[in-house]
């Protein structure tokens, strides 16, 4: 009898732990994977020292997926301290045009066409909601950078890692301008003598 209870007892107990297991979210598909087939970065380095920066990047999305997150580091630098503002997030049509995703201040939200921002200690998050399945999706992000740029007597420095080290795929295709607000029209940027980057 005692035997027969405690049977009992445990099929009850496997029954709720399969119950909780089919609420618990899974990914769509065990084989889902991406790529990041092209980045364009273009950035404007304003007068007052901010810059503005407005990024695609091209998914080839092989399975179901509903996210996408930048990570866009916010540790102080050789500058000193580095804050972000986020601007816009959205996705891109074929044509170009852009579609601004609404954003939702509640940063655990998952609606589909919204993004999200969460500030950590040293980076700042942004997801893009969507539901997407099998296909290539381009993502934009708009944001403006404080502390990454200094004036010196005879030069000024931006010290930035556009790109970043906080992608779990590899970034192919990558292009990246850089424009100076108030530079005189038909003024010669000249690489190496009064322009220089690595």
């Amino acid at each position: 009898m005692r035997f027969a209870k405690r049977l009992h007892h445990v099929v009850a107990v496997l029954l709720v732990a399969f119950a909780l297991l089919a609420l618990v979210p899974r990914p769509a598909y065990a084989d889902d994977d991406y790529s990041l087939d092209a980045t364009g970065i273009w950035a404007t380095v304003c007068e007052d020292g901010s810059v503005d920066v407005y990024e695609e990047r091209t998914l080839n999305l092989d399975g179901s997926f509903h996210g996408f997150y930048w990570e866009i580091d916010t540790t102080a630098g050789e500058l000193g301290d580095v804050s972000v503002e986020v601007l816009d997030a959205g996705e891109v049509n074929d044509d170009g045009t852009s579609i601004s995703y609404e954003y939702a201040s509640d940063p655990k939200s998952t609606l589909t066409d919204t993004w999200t921002m969460e500030q950590k200690s040293s980076y700042t998050r942004v997801d893009v909601h969507y539901d997407k399945y099998n296909e290539k999706a381009t993502f934009y992000i708009e944001y403006r950078i404080n502390g990454v740029t200094a004036r010196w007597g005879d030069t000024g420095e931006l010290y930035w890692k556009f790109v970043g080290d906080r992608w779990e795929k590899t970034s192919y295709n990558v292009s990246c301008s850089v424009r100076f607000e108030g530079v005189s029209t038909g003024e010669q940027i000249t690489a190496g003598e009064n322009l220089r980057s690595w």
